[in-house]
């Protein structure tokens, strides 16, 4: 005869009763507060620390991140003004209290508004091996700014106006944005600087800022060093230029 064994069943485990277990987290509790009862404020700060310190940790990142969002929301600041200052001989230079200054000037609402003097972009660079890869990167980027329409006014050296002067487009003809007195008071001093564009005609492309004292006292650049500022085609907001320039000689 051949006998066959049959597996064991599992026993299943009896059901908990649901008051047992409710019971049962209420003697817990109360053992908890018991012992929290007897500790010393020292003590109660060493036991949340070693039993919560992960929901800890947790909930202040949380806080952290909610705190950084939202001041990041109420800090937003859309911009009025963005200049390019080229190569600038102080690229440290603080330029907080120049754009302050010239908001004031512009009348512009400092609480929701702000002036943009970029230093940070140089292609002096671009005849030393050594930097030619920088000067390179520079060259994009502006090039990237330019086309993003994000740029309003350009102040650069004179060849470097001159080679954007002839790209199409590039460098607004600056008399459809000067008042009528100002062009002249500038061109009979001689600060207008005229160029020849991609079609071969002519125009007023910038005025040589670097002869307003105002401009010298930014700190960007030395006394002596010629600077002249065009106004990019495409830029957000153009009728700045005006006022800016005003700004500069007045």
């Amino acid at each position: 005869m051949k006998l066959t064994l049959e597996p064991e069943k599992e026993q299943m485990a009896p059901p908990k009763d649901p008051e047992e277990e409710t019971e049962s987290l209420r003697e817990e509790i109360r053992e908890q507060q018991k012992k929290l009862k007897d500790m010393t404020p020292k003590e109660r700060v060493s036991y949340y620390a070693y039993y919560y310190k992960w929901h800890l940790l947790i909930a202040i990142a949380v806080i952290f991140f909610i705190v950084y969002v939202v001041s990041n929301v109420l800090s937003h600041k859309d911009v009025a003004f963005y200049c390019i200052l080229l190569n600038v001989d102080h690229p440290m230079v603080e330029t907080t209290g120049f754009a302050s200054d010239f908001e004031g000037y512009a009348g512009i609402d400092q609480k929701h508004y702000k002036t943009v003097f970029d230093t940070t972009i140089s292609t002096s660079g671009k005849d030393n091996p050594l930097l030619a890869e920088d000067a390179y990167s520079s060259t994009m980027r502006l090039t990237a700014l330019f086309m993003g329409a994000s740029v309003d006014v350009f102040c650069c050296d004179e060849a470097t106006l001159e080679e954007y002067a002839l790209e199409e487009s590039t460098l607004m003809d600056i008399r459809d944005y000067l008042d009528s007195d100002l062009f002249e008071s500038l061109d009979s001093r001689g600060l207008i600087i005229r160029k020849k564009g991609f079609d071969g005609i002519e125009r007023p492309v910038g005025v040589k800022v670097s002869e307003s004292e105002k401009f010298i006292s930014s700190g960007c650049y030395d006394k002596g060093t010629e600077v002249w500022a065009g106004l990019i085609y495409n830029g957000p907001n153009l009728d700045m230029y005006n006022v800016f320039i005003n700004y500069l000689f007045s």
